[in-house]
């Protein structure tokens, strides 16, 4: 199960949860984007990515693509299990919205919309191809690779938007997530503990245990002495509390410490 924080929207596709801003069910230039959703499904079914892609770069309203290319991201992966149709939207769908961005006069309010679609659809894209959650996906190394990207570009992205210390805190997460993944344990500390710091600021009590459990599960695959207990209170805590989202987290730890150790 992925969550981070109380202060991060939830976008649920089956079973998953995942990390990210909800998309609306309607486009911000108006009009319906749930049938233009269920006729681009069929056009993937039928005649597969690029066909799609081809649609949407033509669409007539440029606010509604990137959030039909996150939802059709999404859908690939949670409910296809096709990461590399995921990887191929997710990614055609960042670059339209950067452009997007970059074409609109800076600080305005079309830069920030399409500079949100890119920290979004980033983070998703970040998340997918991390191989903490215990999803059963294939990740290799292409993928891990992309999958860092993704998490500097969404922290880049979030800097850009000037963001708050809860948003901030979550693009540290992903990075020092992603190096926790690739086993560069000095440089996942270092972003663990800025989340920590930003979740503090934020005043998010959940993020920063849960920060404080991602930093004992780096101490653990170090051989600290005290490390795991350490963990172990952390997942306690949360254990303790009498609500889903503290069930999740302690869920969330183990399943990343099983994953990496």
């Amino acid at each position: 199960m992925r969550m981070w924080g109380c202060s991060v929207a939830l976008w649920t596709l089956g079973c998953a949860i995942v990390p990210a801003e909800p998309a609306p069910v309607t486009n911000a230039g108006g009009g319906e984007t749930v049938e233009d959703l269920e006729e681009l499904k069929k056009v993937l079914a039928e005649d597969g990515p690029d066909a799609v892609i081809e649609r949407l770069q033509a669409h007539d309203d440029p606010r509604a693509a990137p959030i039909l290319f996150s939802m059709l991201a999404q859908y690939s992966h949670f409910e296809l299990k096709q990461v590399p149709v995921m990887i191929e939207l997710a990614q055609t769908g960042i670059a339209y919205a950067q452009q997007r961005a970059d074409a609109a006069d800076p600080g305005s309010e079309e830069a920030t919309y399409f500079l949100e679609r890119v920290k979004a659809m980033s983070f998703n894209l970040a998340a997918n191809t991390w191989p903490g959650w215990g999803d059963d996906v294939e990740l290799g190394e292409a993928e891990l690779a992309i999958g860092m990207e993704a998490a500097r570009n969404h922290t880049a992205t979030v800097d850009k938007l000037g963001l708050g210390p809860d948003k901030r805190g979550v693009s540290q997460w992903i990075v020092g997530a992603h190096e926790l993944a690739a086993g560069n344990l000095e440089a996942a500390r270092g972003h663990f503990t800025r989340a920590r710091q930003l979740a503090t600021e934020a005043k998010s009590e959940a993020s920063v245990k849960l920060a404080d459990g991602y930093l004992a599960i780096v101490d653990v695959l170090q051989g600290a002495p005290g490390a795991r207990e350490r963990l172990d209170a952390v997942i306690a805590h949360f254990a303790a509390r009498d609500d889903e989202d503290s069930r999740i987290y302690g869920g969330q730890l183990r399943t990343a410490l099983a994953a990496f150790e």
